[in-house]
């Protein structure tokens, strides 16, 4: 599991992430570092080094790598390990300089031909292309910035290489979204302020595979993965005839938690929370939707991970309406916590999959919080043990409303006055379980805070249809009611001589239980052991 400096030379979006590459500083040619992510792609939390920038064009990195990981089509492949990535130096060196020279692509032909794409190399028995990276030093370089049918903008990088004539899309971070925002037209350099003197060069990647509807068969695009100046010293004739310029300030390496808030002033004595890294486990579900974007909005968290068996691949940010957030939806939370680092796990699956997921998240050091009922007093026994093991919190909430936690403590207080009561909860039709863990909660508590025994039924009742007193918690009634139409609601029903009294909650939303849940990410990290009740957080 080595660690490996390479000179950092593509820079470009992919998918919902990015793609990185670079040359090796010890002369051994071409790496993309690659995460489990779907297609490989790089988040935020990957390609942030240990000063809090982000890697750039340029940089010479050191990677922690875990093992190659070649693909017909990218050989240059290695899977990368969860540990920070290290900034060598932003000052290329004459070797770093002799190194790019040394790996120039002079043409004509690029990545294997001179067209604007290849043959996927499964095609031809699987081979692996000899690279599917390449350094170019363009000649006559412009841009075409052209309005597709559908309206948008589509900007294509225009250079010869070795009298050749080529003609490929950008996908560079900087380069792409500065061209969409011209006019539709040709670009020179020079449009854009940039000296005769300057050297440009290109980063040249091979795409994904992609099926031509045309020709029935796959194909590797070649694209612009980075567009950038030559460093100093790459000319040394030229510069040294070139008047110096007036040196700028050393830009200060942007911060992550600079991103997601707004800018702001912080004094030299004070100190910024690191962001609690969230996942969230059935992503894509209802709910699991609503937490997403709940986190995504509160100050300090940062979304980590996005789980769910629907919509992989899908931006987890577009998936619920909100900007692009770079973390995809996948499938393999194992896997991911392994090279994820995240805090916190914000579980809204199914009972079947909840328990598993817990053990998961809690073997990895992650504190869950869980909204997914169901769990028996067994595994509940078990998650407080393995919490407790770790010593780390866990989180249980029946409900995270906090109209609902009120709800279940006024029933309690009732409860020591009139005893004669029955429950009636109303959900969703989709809900699976039944009765909800609310109704069952709210059970337990008036059971355990009555004073006086209820007055007792007669006998001799008879049910023309079974279960249609309901079922028993204790002798408390409990009713299940699954309706389109209803989010969450219950009703506690009292009776007593000549008087009713009646405690309803209704979510109308569901986001309504979205502060609770914001709340019990924040407080997880402080428990030990396993806590169940929003109530327990509110004192």
């Amino acid at each position: 599991m080595p660690i490996i400096e390479i000179i950092c030379l593509a820079n470009s979006r992919k998918h919902s992430g990015r793609c990185i590459a670079g040359l090796r500083t010890d002369g051994n040619g071409w790496m993309r570092p690659v995460s489990i992510l779907p297609e490989g792609i790089l988040q935020e939390r990957h390609y942030t080094l240990t000063d809090d920038s982000e890697a750039q064009l340029l940089d010479v990195i050191r990677i922690p790598f875990d093992k190659p990981r070649p693909q017909p089509h990218h050989p240059e492949d290695w899977q990368i390990r969860p540990d920070t990535w290290e900034l060598s130096t932003r000052t290329l060196t004459k070797e770093h300089i002799a190194c790019l020279k040394a790996n120039l692509t002079y043409g004509p032909e690029l990545l294997g031909n001179a067209e604007d794409r290849i043959l996927y190399p499964a095609s031809a028995h699987g081979s692996i292309t000899e690279s599917s990276l390449a350094l170019v030093q363009p000649e006559n370089l412009h841009f075409h910035v052209k309005a597709r049918k559908n309206g948008e903008k589509q900007v294509r990088v225009l250079f010869e290489l070795g009298g050749a004539d080529y003609n490929l899309a950008i996908t560079d971070l900087e380069w792409e979204p500065r061209l969409k925002s011209q006019e539709i037209g040709i670009y020179t350099l020079d449009d854009f302020g940039i000296s005769p003197f300057d050297t440009p060069l290109l980063t040249i990647s091979l795409s994904e595979p992609l099926l031509s509807e045309v020709a029935g068969e796959n194909r590797c695009y070649k694209l612009v993965a980075a567009l950038f100046l030559a460093p100093t010293g790459w000319n040394p004739e030229v510069e040294a005839i070139e008047e110096p310029p007036i040196p700028e300030p050393t830009p200060v390496p942007a911060k992550r938690a600079a991103k997601r808030k707004s800018e702001e002033v912080i004094a030299p004595s004070e100190t910024t929370e690191p962001l609690i890294r969230v996942a969230v486990a059935g992503a894509a579900g209802r709910m699991g939707r609503e937490v997403v974007r709940a986190v995504l909005e509160a100050e300090g968290m940062s979304l980590a991970l996005a789980i769910d068996h629907q919509n992989v691949g899908a931006d987890a940010g577009e998936l619920v309406g909100c900007p692009r957030a770079n973390v995809p939806i996948i499938e393999d939370l194992e896997s991911a916590l392994k090279l994820i680092e995240v805090d916190v796990l914000v579980d809204f699956t199914l009972p079947d999959s909840v328990f598993k997921n817990l053990q998961i998240a809690l073997a990895n050091g992650v504190s869950p919080v869980v909204g997914t009922t169901g769990l028996s007093s067994e595994q509940l026994e078990r998650i407080d043990a393995l919490a407790k093991e770790k010593g780390i919190g866990a989180f249980v909430a029946p409900n995270f409303a906090i109209g609902a936690v009120l709800m279940m403590e006024f029933a309690a207080q009732a409860a020591k006055y009139m005893p004669d009561v029955e429950i009636i909860e109303l959900h969703h039709e989709k809900k699976l379980d039944s009765p909800s863990g609310t109704a069952l909660l709210t059970a337990q508590k008036i059971v355990e805070a009555r004073t006086q025994a209820p007055t007792p039924l007669p006998t001799n009742t008879v049910e023309k249809i079974a279960g249609a007193r309901g079922a028993t918690f204790g002798d408390i009634p409990v009713h299940s009611v699954r309706l389109q139409g209803f989010v969450a609601s219950q009703e506690v029903l009292f009776g007593g001589l000549g008087q009713t009294l009646t405690i309803r909650h209704d979510s109308l939303d569901r986001r309504s239980f979205m502060p609770g849940v914001v709340l019990s990410v924040r407080k997880v990290r402080a428990l030990e052991g396993l806590v169940v009740g929003l109530e327990k957080l509110l004192v």
